[in-house]
């Protein structure tokens, strides 16, 4: 039996996955992205959502992250932040 030759790609992937910071990264770099994918569906407000009889509030179970001064959930602007910032990043890396 003869051994196949090995690939570019597969000596590059390779050395990524032996490299665990690079791993570490590749994970957060993966979990931001599906954050900012499924934002509409794990924000538990709208981006533009208010209560003004919220304001300012520290974290709670309604606001995890607390609200702002406009009475805005701060995770719900964080998660559809994420979509901005990860689209921007994209076409810069296109680019």
């Amino acid at each position: 039996m003869s051994e196949r030759p090995e690939t570019f790609w597969g000596r590059v992937g390779g050395r990524l996955r032996r490299n665990r910071g690079a791993m570490v990264g590749a994970a957060i770099v993966l979990t931001m992205a599906l954050l900012a994918i499924l934002a509409p569906v794990l924000a538990p407000y709208g981006e533009g959502a208010q209560d003004g009889a919220a304001l300012l509030e520290g974290p709670s179970a309604s606001h995890w992250f607390g609200t702002d001064q406009l009475g805005r959930d701060v995770l719900s602007r964080v998660l559809f932040g994420a979509r901005v910032s990860m689209t921007v990043a994209l076409i810069t890396s296109l680019i």
